[in-house]
C-alpha cells in the first residue's frame, strides 16, 4: 500500500473515532449538523444524548476497527489492494450499521420516555 492511501485511512479512522468521543461525552446539543439525527432524536432532548452517546461509542468503535485492519494489512505486506478493498467494505457496512442501529435505539428510547410520561388529552 502507497503512503499516500495508508496515511489517508489512517487519518479518516482517527478523525471517525473522534467525532465518537464529544458525543460519548454528550457535549454535543441537539443541532442540524453534527450526530444521530432522527425523528426520535429530535424530539427529546434526553433521547439526542443517549442515542447519540451510544452512536458516539459505536463510531469510536469502526474507527478502531479500520485502523486495526490496516495495520494488520501494513505489516503483512502484500494485498494493498485487498486492505483497500476490506476498509471500504468495512467503512461502508459500519456507517450504514450505525445508523440503522442508531436510529432503532432512538426510536425505542423515544417509545419509552412517551409511555412514562404519556401527553395529557386537550
Amino acid at each position: 500500500m502507497d503512503v499516500v492511501t495508508y496515511v489517508s485511512i489512517v487519518l479518516a479512522a482517527l478523525v471517525t473515532a473522534g467525532l465518537g468521543v464529544p458525543l460519548i461525552q454528550r457535549k454535543v446539543p441537539p443541532n442540524s449538523m453534527y450526530g444521530l439525527r432522527t425523528h426520535a432524536t429530535s424530539q427529546s432532548e434526553s433521547v439526542w444524548y443517549e442515542a447519540n452517546a451510544r452512536t458516539g461509542r459505536h463510531l469510536v468503535c469502526l474507527g478502531t476497527i479500520v485502523l486495526v485492519v490496516v495495520a494488520v494489512g501494513a505489516f503483512i505486506g502484500k494485498g494493498s489492494a485487498l486492505v483497500v478493498l476490506a476498509v471500504s467494505v468495512i467503512a461502508t457496512v459500519g456507517a450504514l450499521t450505525l445508523s440503522f442501529m442508531g436510529a432503532r435505539y432512538a426510536n425505542r428510547l423515544l417509545e419509552a420516555e412517551q409511555k412514562r410520561s404519556p401527553k395529557s388529552p386537550k
